[in-house]
């Protein structure tokens, strides 16, 4: 919060009511003083007080502080979100420590609209601090002033007057508070930002390559589709049925067919007989298990007698396990030439009916969606006829999309390393994009080829598309990023005006004295403009209506009269 007093030439004393002294819980009666003629207090310059909180404007005029006089504070508060007068309320001066002020002068209402004049008089000279409360449903707010001087004597107070003179700036304009009521006036404080200067270019949203899919008849015929068949606007995702294509049979297919036919039944005959040679296999297998144990049964019950050889049992046994090995062997052949029978037999049965089907009806082919995304365009209906490579469907992953911006040659040296860059558009909520940030963009491709028809270069980026924001073919305003003000003193754009030919603010000095300030700008960016000479930080410029205090400037009497109070 800053507070600025200045010295002001007006005569507000007049008028002003007999001295009076406040009541015995202010503080103690000071002696007398003998009143000074109205002409000397008339022609002490008031104190005039210009204070600012984050919310709030206070502009207050008084009279230079006499022990035992009557004071009126003329105190205008404005609210600083909307230009706005406070309407409303109660406000009041506390002068002394916080926790136990000595004086308490109150206005229970504005006088008028964003005035109130609080009054009463002080029976101790000193210096105090002090405080001006708001009290409102416009705002609640309290403004500190660093000093607050009440004098003993006329003449200690005129002193004062004089000693607080200084030269009067130059290209003042004099604003009533309540012309700026009327206007909407409103004030912001220079201040630092970081800007970034943005190079604006023309740019167009275009589709990823492997996100546009497109679905083509494979052969003439007519389109059909099944119950609860995709439209336009549906998600299908990869692999989904879309629809059928059928086609007629023709002579050679009918044909080939009968040939197919034909063969399936050639080879169930031939699986017939070799499965009857693989049934006597099997059954001779058994056989030589039989003989096999039987001859080395024989040899062990005449070994036991001590009759025949060792060597002719062993011989014996290994016959036994190669016929049990060749039984095994003729089993699992049996078991698959079964299996496959039986699936030759039901694909046989299987091609009897779609053949009778594709007899009457044709050839039917199913389409299937390629990738996951939107069905965006189906350019033919239930029972259309087709022909072969005909686009029937064309399907569409909007989650990422490119963005190719066209630069000019001569302004691609200016560009930021990094490729930071913004999409200008009324879909953002701010007017813009940040492509990292928002879009989660990424700088794919700088361009290695000039066109030569408009001599620019295509930056390509990938973005994000929440919500299908961003139709494919849409054109946008990209802005590259190409240098940045670390920290410069900025302004409102909204506080520029121009003035024979000259960039323009307007400063406040007081509540209502403006002066005329030429500025020298440098980057513009996000509303803001940076300022390279003619302000100071801290300092407040006019940044709604600027241009109406040039125009007072020339013509006061437009804007009405001045206050009276």
């Amino acid at each position: 919060m800053k507070a600025s007093l200045r010295l002001s030439t007006l005569p507000i004393l007049a008028g002003f009511a007999l001295p009076a002294l406040l009541s015995a819980s202010c503080g103690p009666v000071a002696t007398a003083q003998e009143p000074a003629p109205a002409s000397t207090a008339a022609e002490i310059p008031p104190v005039v007080v210009t204070m600012y909180t984050e919310q709030a404007q206070l502009f207050v005029e008084y009279p230079r502080l006499v022990v035992g006089e009557n004071a009126r504070f003329l105190a205008h508060v404005t609210v600083l979100a909307d230009g706005q007068p406070v309407r409303s309320g109660r406000a009041r001066w506390e002068i002394g420590p916080v926790d136990n002020p000595l004086h308490v002068l109150e206005a229970d209402a504005p006088a008028r609209d964003g005035l109130f004049i609080p009054e009463g008089s002080f029976p101790t000279a000193g210096s105090f601090t002090a405080r001006f409360i708001v009290e409102s449903e416009q705002l609640q707010e309290t403004f500190v002033l660093p000093k607050f001087e009440v004098y003993g004597s006329h003449a200690e107070a005129a002193a004062a007057a004089t000693a607080a003179e200084g030269p009067q700036p130059s290209d003042t304009v004099d604003f009533y508070l309540e012309q700026q009521w009327a206007i909407g006036l409103r004030t912001q404080a220079v201040t630092r930002r970081t800007l970034t200067e943005w190079l604006r270019v023309p740019a167009t949203i275009h589709a990823r390559p492997e996100s546009l899919s497109s679905v083509g008849a494979p052969v003439n015929g007519m389109l059909l589709q099944d119950e609860g068949h995709p439209h336009i606007g549906d998600v299908v995702e990869e692999g989904q049925l879309l629809g059928h294509v059928e086609a007629p049979l023709t002579t050679s297919d009918r044909a080939q067919l009968e040939t197919v036919r034909t063969d399936l039944l050639a080879r169930e005959m031939e699986f017939e007989a070799k499965q009857i040679e693989i049934r006597q296999a099997l059954l001779q297998a058994e056989a030589d298990v039989d003989y096999a144990q039987t001859h080395w049964q024989r040899l062990q019950a005449m070994g036991a007698k001590g009759l025949g050889t060792e060597a002719e049992r062993d011989a014996a046994q290994r016959d036994v396990q190669i016929a049990e090995v060749r039984l095994a062997a003729a089993k699992q052949l049996q078991e698959s030439f079964s299996s496959s029978a039986a699936r030759l037999a039901e694909l046989r049965v299987n091609l009897d009916a779609d053949l009778g089907a594709k007899t009457a009806r044709g050839m039917r082919y199913s389409l299937y969606a390629p990738i996951r995304g939107e069905l965006i365009a189906a350019e033919a209906h239930l029972g259309d006829p087709v022909h072969a490579q005909d686009v029937l469907f064309r399907i569409l992953d909007a989650e990422k999309v490119w963005v190719i911006a066209q630069v000019s040659e001569f302004d691609l040296g200016r560009l930021e390393e990094g490729g930071r860059a913004r999409l200008g558009t009324p879909l953002a909520p701010n007017g813009t994009y940040d492509l990292g940030q928002d879009l989660d963009g990424t700088l794919l491709h700088v361009g290695r080829l000039v066109d030569p028809q408009d001599r620019t270069v295509n930056l390509r980026y990938e973005i994000r598309n929440p919500q299908g924001k961003f139709p494919i073919g849409m054109f946008v305003d990209m802005q590259l990023a190409t240098r940045e003000s670390q920290q410069g003193l900025a302004i409102p754009e909204s506080a520029i005006v121009r003035d024979l030919g000259r960039d323009v603010v307007y400063v406040v000095l007081s509540g209502e004295t403006f002066q005329r300030r030429e500025v020298t700008l440098g980057i513009q960016d996000s509303g803001f403009v940076e300022v390279l000479s003619g302000l100071a930080e801290g300092e407040r410029v006019v940044t709604e209506q600027a241009f109406r205090v040039k125009l007072a400037s020339a013509s006061p009497a437009a804007f009405g009269e001045g206050h009276t109070h």
